[in-house]
């Protein structure tokens, strides 16, 4: 038996094989399932469209749906550590490292996407976060990029802008590639 791993199943002395919930995945669960929680709610103070101007889908089901995704994989959350001890090993041995600097650079660059989406537009800021993103998390591959930047955000286009009729914020530049 490896003495880093005294049940032999990855589990260790804090969190004993016996612990079906891991306390603290559990309260990160319900902090995330209250927050979304609050936010589908907030999606049922969302204006009405008059059904002669609809255009597809309800200005809340896009965000309604996201939601039900993140609550429904929060659910999984708590139980995560029983998965990984399968496996040998431990979630909190990663937990312990400190979070790398990339982490908040990304975070920042997140926020700036959100500020500059309304003046540039939704496709443009897609093209652009999709060029830009990969090169921030080391990707010097620039033909991949380059695919990518262009690929994903005609396919989103094609899905939400013409299947499912969602209109999108034009921007100052936006206007040129309608």
């Amino acid at each position: 038996m490896d003495d880093k791993y005294p049940t032999g199943r990855g589990e260790d002395a804090e969190h004993p094989a016996s612990s079906l919930i891991h306390r603290t995945d559990l309260v990160l669960a319900a902090l995330i399932i209250g927050i979304a929680a609050f936010l589908y709610y907030a999606t049922s103070t969302f204006g009405e469209v008059a059904p002669l101007l609809q255009q597809g889908i309800t200005p809340a089901f896009f965000p309604r749906i996201i939601l039900g995704f993140i609550i429904a994989l929060s659910l999984f959350l708590p139980f995560e550590h029983i998965m990984h001890a399968r496996q040998g090993k431990s979630l909190d041995e990663d937990r312990a490292l400190r979070i790398k600097p990339i982490t908040f650079i990304t975070a920042l660059f997140l926020m700036t996407v959100l500020v500059i989406m309304p003046h540039l537009g939704t496709i443009p800021t897609m093209v652009l976060s999709c060029a830009l993103f990969p090169i921030l998390w080391g990707e010097r591959r620039f033909g991949v990029i380059a695919l990518y930047a262009i690929g994903f955000p005609a396919l989103v286009s094609i899905l939400f802008f013409k299947i499912l009729k969602v209109i999108p914020i034009p921007g100052v530049i936006g206007y040129i590639f309608r």
